[in-house]
């Protein structure tokens, strides 16, 4: 290489290392500039915290109260919609029976928690899953002895009212749909339409009845007594609870049990609900049944800590910043 490329390649050098310098120097500018940034969003950040949480102790202190003592509190549980163990929740089944259980045995463990308010607006659903939710409902009442109010919105009915059987008091309004005690089990047969388009099900099976529901045969006779008698056990199972928790003869409750839908004021006048009233009243029966006055603080599920700091932040700051959506509390589930 002649001396004219040497000089050529360490001005190169000289340019290239002066352009990292360059930059490295800018953008230990910039990270200097954005931590300093960040520290004071964090330092707004906290004391808007602890402003909001001194405001509240302020509040509570005018009353008598203070956070330190863990007031009285409420559960409050929404069962929405087809009740079933399987799927996650959608707008159509906010929460299914396994989401619900998980919940109840939160609350199990909640001291603060002073008594159980379950919002029913639900058509029923499968057997399973309505016997596990009432199953749960009495384990959380004897492992706390605290209350349970059940309050039904539009509809409470079979699997549903199954489930608010296990609450100490039921409350509907005087128009709600209760009742429809029983069971039902159906299908659909495409045998004839098959036939008359020459479409035929190959079927192959272990045993006579693995295919007892086929909606490619008719039903034996034999088949429907299997199933009948299926339904007949089920239906006995589901009036054994209605007689022991409504204090009912077994056969006064059989004839309840027919599989008819009641009013709210029908249904307080055959014993299957204790009260007509709305959502609001039961709020004030659970307050004055546990003791407590004035506004009541409730609580719908396990919240984890961080969580909760965001969400006093969010109502108390004054600093225009957006918390995400992720970390917004779940509001009360609503059917479209």
């Amino acid at each position: 290489m002649t001396d004219r490329g040497r000089r050529v390649s360490t001005q190169a050098k000289l340019i290239f290392w002066k352009e990292v310098e360059y930059v490295t120097l800018n953008k230990m500018n910039f990270l200097k500039n954005e931590a300093v940034v960040i520290g004071i969003i964090l330092t707004l950040f906290t004391a808007s915290v602890l402003i909001g949480v001194s405001q509240q102790i302020q509040s509570k202190s005018k009353n008598g109260d203070s956070l330190l003592k863990s007031p009285k509190k409420i559960g409050l549980i929404y069962l929405y919609g087809p009740i079933s163990m399987d799927g996650a929740p959608s707008a159509f089944s906010p929460n299914t029976a396994e989401s619900v259980i998980e919940t109840i045995s939160e609350f199990t463990k909640n001291n603060t928690i002073q008594a159980l308010i379950i919002r029913v607006n639900s058509p029923g659903g499968t057997v399973g899953a309505s016997q596990e939710l009432y199953s749960e409902i009495i384990r959380f009442k004897k492992e706390t002895g605290k209350p349970v109010i059940i309050s039904i919105g539009d509809v409470g009915a079979s699997g549903a009212y199954w489930t608010a059987l296990a609450g100490d008091v039921i409350f509907a309004n005087s128009g709600s749909m209760v009742g429809n005690i029983g069971v039902i089990m159906s299908n659909l047969n495409f045998g004839e339409a098959a036939n008359k388009w020459g479409v035929k099900m190959n079927t192959l099976k272990s045993g006579p009845y693995k295919d007892i529901l086929s909606s490619w045969r008719d039903m034996t006779s034999e088949d429907k007594k299997i199933l009948q008698s299926m339904i007949d056990d089920v239906y006995d199972q589901f009036v054994t609870v209605l007689a022991k928790s409504r204090k009912l003869s077994y056969e006064d409750a059989k004839t309840l049990a027919d599989g008819r839908i009641y009013t709210g004021n029908q249904a307080k006048q055959a014993n299957l609900i204790d009260y007509t009233g709305t959502f609001s009243d039961a709020i004030d029966y659970t307050k004055k049944r546990v003791g407590i006055k004035g506004e009541v603080e409730f609580v719908t599920s396990d919240t984890p800590p961080f969580q909760e700091f965001l969400q006093l932040w969010k109502r108390h700051s004054s600093i225009a910043f957006n918390i995400p959506s992720l970390f917004n509390s779940t509001e009360a589930p609503s059917l479209k």
